[in-house]
């Protein structure tokens, strides 16, 4: 069984020294401790702080051709400009408002 020092460690991660020590401090990674600076670590330590870290990619939310959020922005933009949004005045605002309420 390979030990690994620290500064084999920090170079294998490509993170400093002083890294690996906060790590361990954490227990985000494990090892053999010699002394209080003194530590040794396995394959088996950084194999599984690896798996620990690691993410998986997150799949795209599908995305309308339209965001809704991008139309609530351009209605209410025409709303203070004092056009008109496909419906009129008061009522404009009023849809626009349920409309939000809904997607709570």
């Amino acid at each position: 069984m390979k030990l690994y020092s620290v500064g084999e460690v920090s170079e294998l991660l490509k993170i400093s020294e002083r890294a690996v020590h906060s790590l361990v401090r954490q227990g985000k990674l494990g090892c053999i401790e010699i002394t209080n600076r003194r530590r040794r670590f396995t394959e088996e330590h950084i194999r599984e702080f690896l798996a620990a870290s690691t993410r998986t990619p997150r799949t795209p939310k599908k995305v309308d051709s339209v965001s809704p959020t991008l139309l609530d922005y351009k209605a209410m933009e025409q709303i203070k400009r004092g056009g008109d949004p496909g419906l009129t005045g008061g009522s404009a605002k009023a849809a626009l408002r349920e409309e939000m309420r809904q997607w709570r």
